[in-house]
């Protein structure tokens, strides 16, 4: 059964860097599936312990004080970040850190069904144009759910799936589903909320661990793309 769920699934990797090219990788996502929290912890990973040069744009002025939680996190790992409005000002901040070796931007997360906030992202997104942009689910969200919010962010043009809030569930068989179903590869695992610890690339045995086991033994991987 193992194997079987291992042949099935596919990953990343995870973000890739070239020696001098800028990569640009957007986060999207429905509202409070972790997406500020686990871009903190790859610009961590990246600029602490990759010693890459990481640069943060937010386009998340919805939330009351969104801004200053990735602003928090921004000052603690040293790196810079840019607040934009709309999508000349997200343009613009790209275009200013191309000199960087990365690139995260994150976003507002809203309702799957509010389809005009949907359409607002994706004219930030053309803007940003991103060389990948990773769609954050929760794992604890039951699957048809889970279905509806892949549906509805489809047209943002995600590349990956990157699952968060293992560590809020012990039913894993979703995970298996929407990676299936939807055909696309995951990206990244969040298992905790310590930054930038609690992440872990995607890896096909892990899945397969947590899936028919409960748990994943000891297969934690590191977030640097192999």
């Amino acid at each position: 059964l193992k194997l079987e769920i291992r042949k099935r699934v596919s990953v990343t990797g995870g973000i890739a860097l070239n020696t001098g090219t800028c990569r640009v990788a957007a986060f999207i996502g429905a509202t409070g599936v972790g997406k500020t929290t686990n871009l903190a912890k790859l610009a961590a990973y990246y600029a602490v312990r990759e010693r890459a040069r990481v640069a943060l744009v937010t386009a998340d002025t919805y939330r009351v004080g969104a801004p200053e939680q990735l602003r928090v996190y921004a000052n603690i790992i040293g790196v810079p970040l840019t607040v934009v409005n709309d999508a000349r000002e997200m343009a613009a901040a790209v275009k200013r850190h191309r000199d960087y070796d990365l690139v995260l931007v994150d976003t507002a997360g809203g309702s799957q069904f509010n389809m005009k906030q949907i359409l607002e992202l994706k004219e930030i997104l053309g803007a940003a144009q991103p060389d990948e942009t990773l769609l954050v689910v929760s794992a604890n969200v039951q699957l048809e759910e889970l279905r509806n919010i892949v549906s509805s962010f489809k047209s943002l043009g995600p590349g990956s799936l990157f699952f968060s809030k293992l560590d809020e569930t012990r039913r894993f068989g979703s995970l298996l589903s929407l990676a299936v179903e939807t055909a696309l590869p995951l990206s990244y695992l969040s298992i905790g909320q310590n930054v930038p610890d609690d992440i872990v690339l995607a890896r096909p045995s892990m899945l397969a661990n947590l899936i028919v086991e409960g748990r994943s033994k000891s297969d934690r991987s590191s977030p640097k793309p192999s």
